[in-house]
């Protein structure tokens, strides 16, 4: 590769309705770890679960000694050796209990741009589901609980989590978050 370029890509959550998804911009050349924490803070995850990247069969993270299976540790894989063209996408999962799978997608390649030191986000729609709600089933249970004052789980979900706003996307706020993380 011969100049670092700007990637900018499309992350969706898998099998959600409505569609949870963001469009961004890193440079290419980012390691896979160093996207996961962007990945984190564009979605609104909060980083307390294990996580990897698939591409190809291939199982990239960061390596846990306490699992044996196959896997490239995440810290040395740049995102231009698995994204090349436009189109091409990777997989991200995060929380493996709960398995929140997000496709990755390449939209364009753009020109370097050197002034780039943080992430950027364009666009997006909808809130991330809170942390351990039990993945797609328990986030329509608990959706449905929190919006509907009369559900007999209202009460105990807000005292969980507070007030919630499924469509909720801040925009200024995600690239606030973003600022404070060096690509």
């Amino acid at each position: 590769m011969m100049d670092p370029d700007i990637y900018e890509l499309r992350i969706a959550l898998a099998e959600n309705k409505p569609e949870i998804w963001r469009v961004f911009q890193v440079p290419a050349s980012i390691s896979l770890r160093k996207l996961h924490k962007v990945i984190q803070r564009i979605m609104g995850w909060e980083d307390y679960h294990l996580r990897s990247f698939e591409k190809g069969g291939i199982v990239f993270c960061r390596p846990d000694p306490e699992f044996f299976s196959p896997t490239v540790n995440d810290h040395g894989v740049s995102l231009y050796c698995l994204l090349k063209q436009e189109g091409d996408q990777l997989t991200y999962i995060y929380d493996f209990g709960d398995y929140w799978q997000h496709r990755v997608t390449l939209q364009r390649i753009l020109p370097d741009k050197p002034e780039m030191k943080h992430a950027l986000c364009l666009d997006g729609a909808n809130a991330c589901p809170p942390e351990d709600c039990g993945s797609h089933h328990g986030y329509d249970e608990y959706r449905e609980a929190v919006l509907d004052p009369n559900h007999e789980q209202h009460e105990e979900y807000f005292a969980w989590r507070g007030a919630f706003d499924p469509t909720a996307f801040d925009l200024l706020a995600v690239n606030r978050a973003l600022r404070r993380l060096k690509v």
